[in-house]
């Protein structure tokens, strides 16, 4: 015989206690105790950078626990954020919220948190980066990128020789390719052949079909570029090789359970505290799966 919901909500009035609506052992609330320790006296510390007109904003707690629950579940929009946090229990347990409660507007979340996470509007490329750790006698073991292969068949820029005293390019047919010394995007300079040089010669087809001169860039900070190429297959090259696939596995974890793919906020101040929260998210989890136990008498079929 088919069973049928007899309910219809029509009760105007319930008795309910959302404390016990959160099984003991529902991550949010194993990790709870850790951030709860951590956020003691937060408003205390956080008082002094708050004004004392206007209205009172978003509770500091309130948003930080409201940003956990988004990096313990991959949920990077700030509007669906809100919608999950109202309609959730576990999510309104965590964050201190009753039912009664009202989330803040995904817009004045917003507003908090990119306010929070300031933006520094710096880009840097991986030349500079390379160029600097050099300059700090830092020896950078990371694998340089390089975008200067073509897989249509043409000359790439490796079939170009670099001269450096006289800075020039010599190309495969040994005519020279010069630079005005105009630095483009902040970093790359382009070296230009002529028009005299490339329109008879006969590697044409193979080097510039489509254009009347070969044009090359080249990375101010190409040197540096260079002297990292030179590390790879060094035997401490492939020991931090080996060294890092144990942090990445840590990247990995964050782009595959939390949809952690790509920065949402600029900057390098921006990149820090979005990656420091996702980070705190994850040591979170590891000490709840290692230090929690379920209490004594606690039922094996309670769900997660």
């Amino acid at each position: 015989m088919m069973g049928r919901q007899a309910g219809d909500q029509s009760q105007l009035f319930y008795l309910f206690n959302l404390e016990e609506r959160i099984p003991v052992s529902h991550l949010l609330r194993r990790i709870n105790p850790t951030v709860t320790h951590v956020l003691v006296g937060l408003r205390e510390k956080l008082e002094p950078f708050y004004s004392e007109l206007g209205r009172p904003s978003i509770d500091p707690e309130l948003m930080i626990r409201m940003l956990i629950v988004g990096y313990c579940y991959g949920i990077r929009s700030e509007r669906r954020l809100c919608e999950e946090v109202e309609m959730h229990l576990a999510y309104r347990w965590f964050c201190r919220l009753d039912l009664d409660d009202r989330v803040p507007d995904h817009s004045t979340f917003s507003v908090n948190r990119h306010g929070r996470f300031r933006s520094s509007d710096t880009a840097y490329g991986v030349g500079r980066l390379l160029a600097l750790l050099w300059a700090k006698g830092i020896t950078p073991h990371i694998p340089v990128r390089d975008f200067s292969l073509r897989d249509d068949g043409t000359f790439s820029r490796s079939d170009f020789t670099f001269d450096k005293d006289r800075n020039r390019y010599v190309c495969p047919a040994g005519k020279l390719l010069k630079t005005t010394g105009r630095i483009l995007s902040g970093y790359v300079l382009r070296y230009t052949a002529s028009t005299y040089d490339c329109g008879p010669c006969p590697l044409k087809s193979g080097c510039c079909p489509n254009t009347p001169q070969r044009i090359v860039p080249r990375d101010v900070n190409e040197d540096a570029r260079d002297q990292a190429r030179a590390l790879v297959g060094t035997p401490e090259f492939e020991k931090s090789r080996d060294d890092r696939k144990k942090v990445e596995m840590r990247f990995a974890h964050l782009k595959v359970h939390h949809h952690f793919e790509r920065m949402r906020l600029r900057g390098l101040t921006g990149a820090r505290d979005e990656f420091q929260l996702a980070a705190t998210v994850q040591n979170l989890k590891t000490i709840a799966n290692h230090l929690w136990r379920p209490p004594p008498n606690h039922s094996a079929h309670c769900p997660a």
